[in-house]
């Protein structure tokens, strides 16, 4: 339902909804009462009429010194309960991001992604903000003004579902940031993928399901004596920091006939040096700062495109409390003289069965695709099953060897938004972060029906 917000600078004490005569007879049951009108998870009385006119769209006008000021026309999708005299709009979807030093919301690389999400959600109905966690604090946030194709400050209600892409590793992990998600979901606000992943945990969580063991890379966080025994049995691994991402702090240490090849990336270039012993190898990872922090794999012979490296990027969401879909998934392949075939390294994409039939039958690519699939459902199934904070949204990494064997590399909670091709549709992943917002909507707004307290089920 179609509803024009405006700011009164009357002296009202309440928000007024004038109802225009024509409208649906549910809403027309409210008029001349005073109602509590929540939008997302704000609530808050409001002033019923009547309204001769012929518009088709309800006027909600908010006084100056409300805590809640929307100003345009916003589509809302729209829930009614007599029973307790309620009208609920929504659903209100959030997106906390990293702001720059004027405190505006970092767009970047996501800002397609961004528009799409608030034109589809528009389109659904619902209200789509980006906000920082010091505009949240003050209930602050930007929306999408799509005449002038910008994005302006306005007040916020409270957001039904609240999706944390904040990209620093300093902020994400900040008491600050924790109090503050902390105190959303007190108030109710479903928050998820509130911090990255590390890959040791990953590892550790999905090693204990015998199911997926069988396609996960031996692993072990790294020390100089571990380092030893793995090298000399595989003579071939990858070295990587529990919270690196974008192929940057990945290295790999090959043995080939008594040298030691490390290899990493710098910037776009790949460099390689080599040691006549593993005490210097030793000594140049030290100068690297590798420790602790870092995992030892064993490397995996997975497929290349010609000379290139080659994986799978399966990009999983959340579409209920507790069922995982999988929304898209492309083959990635690595820039020249790269090993890692990250998109932001320099990488193309491709269609994974396209790429699969390069190597194997049709019938045996397609097996194989489906072999993919499952085991990128169950690894974001066991995660999210396991892990103490909420996921949401999962992309999952993974490679075929030549036997056509899939193996399970790395499992991301922020995940690029830089694999999505088809620039004229709206991703599946702003539908898939859009049909999550509306079922806990419509979840809440029918225990409220039942219960009178809209937080069941929550």
């Amino acid at each position: 339902m179609l509803f024009h917000c405006g700011i009164s600078k009357t002296n009202a004490e309440r928000p007024v909804l004038l109802i225009p005569t024509g409208l649906t007879q549910e809403l027309r049951a409210f008029a001349g009462e005073t109602v509590s009108l929540r939008i997302g998870l704000s609530q808050f009385e409001t002033i019923t009429s009547y309204e001769t006119t012929d518009r088709d769209c309800c006027e909600l006008v908010f006084p100056e010194n409300h805590p809640i000021q929307l100003s345009g026309f916003f589509n809302f999708a729209t829930h009614f309960s007599e029973k307790e005299n309620t009208v609920t709009l929504g659903p209100v979807i959030g997106v906390i991001t990293d702001t720059d030093t004027s405190g505006k919301p970092v767009i970047g690389r996501l800002e397609k992604y961004y528009e799409e999400l608030q034109r589809f959600t528009k389109m659904q109905g619902g209200l789509f903000f980006l906000t920082g966690s010091s505009l949240l604090k003050r209930q602050k946030g930007y929306l999408f003004n799509d005449e002038e194709g910008e994005w302006f400050q306005s007040s916020i209600p409270l957001p039904d579902i609240l999706y944390n892409r904040i990209h620093s590793r300093k902020t994400d992990r900040s008491e600050a940031l924790k109090s503050l998600i902390s105190h959303m979901e007190n108030q109710s606000v479903f928050v998820f993928n509130t911090s990255y992943l590390t890959k040791d945990y990953v590892y550790e969580l999905l090693s204990q399901e015998e199911y997926l063991l069988e396609y996960l890379p031996p692993t072990e966080i790294f020390s100089l004596s571990g380092l030893r025994r793995l090298i000399e049995h595989h003579q071939d691994l990858f070295i990587k920091h529990i919270a690196g991402s974008q192929g940057k702090k990945l290295l790999r240490l090959t043995y080939l006939e008594d040298e030691y090849q490390l290899t990493q990336n710098i910037g776009d270039e790949t460099v390689q040096c080599s040691f006549s012993s593993l005490r210097e190898t030793a000594e140049e990872l030290a100068k690297l700062k590798v420790s602790s922090n870092f995992i030892m794999q064993e490397t995996i012979r997975l497929l290349k495109f010609g000379e290139r490296a080659l994986d799978f990027r399966f990009l999983c969401h959340l579409v209920n409390r507790q069922e995982w879909k999988l929304v898209s998934a492309v083959a990635r392949i690595s820039g020249d003289g790269q090993f890692v075939s990250n998109i932001a390294q320099g990488g193309e994409l491709a269609k994974p069965l396209n790429i699969l039939c390069e190597f194997f039958s049709a019938e045996d690519a397609f097996n194989i695709y489906r072999v993919m699939e499952e085991l990128a459902l169950s690894a974001c199934t066991r995660l999210a099953e396991n892990y103490p904070l909420t996921l949401g949204e999962l992309g999952v990494d993974l490679g075929v060897d030549e036997a056509g064997k899939p193996w399970l590399i790395e499992v991301n909670s922020k995940p690029s938004k830089q694999t999505y091709t088809d620039h004229n549709t709206i991703r599946p992943s702003v539908k898939s972060l859009y049909t999550l917002s509306k079922n806990i909507w419509e979840e809440r707004s029918a225990s409220y029906d039942q219960t009178g307290n809209y937080d069941a089920g929550t």
